[in-house]
């Protein structure tokens, strides 16, 4: 029997910081697994969009509620995938994608997903892998359309983001606690949906 057979009822599946895990062999195990709630990839770095962007979005149709993809080598592509499910089945609450390229797109992706931004509690963007020179105020105003479309949504890392978006602090109305800690919780949801 194959580890990916063995591991086909795991339902909390931590491989953070496997830095040997490759697309192939995480593709093999999302594959064969139904039972999987949450799954831990952080610091995977050989993990890209290749082997992530389609396996990935099958478990979260499969009722995977939190994914942790921080640190990985994904990008837009591996967000479209998880922004495109839908149905009955999917109840992500977590999305942690601190540390990854991702655009503006992915955010607007993921803000456009009715299913997931009725379900979404906890988004992770802390410490972006870059973002592209000249697209600051769209990331911002994807950001904040997506904290808008998110009723659920009690937490959200935004740490380093300012030092690509000089701005977000004050786009976000995040008082100078806030800015120090760089994490946007349900009261300050609240206080900018308010001024919104």
């Amino acid at each position: 029997m194959s580890v990916s057979e063995q591991l086909r009822n795991v339902e909390h599946l931590d491989l953070s910081d496997c830095h040997r895990i490759s697309d192939t062999s995480i593709a093999a195990v999302l594959q064969n697994n139904t039972a999987l709630k949450q799954l831990l990839l952080e610091g995977c770095f050989q993990l890209t969009d290749h082997g992530l962007a389609t396996s990935i979005g099958d478990v979260v149709e499969r009722g995977l509620q939190v994914l942790n993809l921080s640190h990985t080598g994904i990008s837009d592509a591996t967000v479209f995938r998880v922004a495109s499910c839908a149905g009955p089945r999917v109840k992500l609450q977590q999305l942690m994608l601190d540390g990854c390229a991702i655009s503006h797109h992915a955010l607007e992706s993921v803000a456009g997903n009715g299913t997931l931004t009725r379900q979404l509690r906890r988004l992770g963007l802390g410490a972006p892998g870059s973002i592209e020179h000249g697209t600051e105020r769209q990331f911002a105003e994807a950001l904040l359309g997506l904290i808008d479309r998110c009723n659920k949504l009690v937490e959200i890392n935004v740490s380093a983001l300012s030092r690509h978006i000089s701005f977000l602090p004050e786009t976000l109305g995040m008082h100078s606690r806030m800015h120090e800690t760089n994490l946007i919780t349900r009261d300050s949801i609240i206080a900018m949906r308010a001024v919104n």
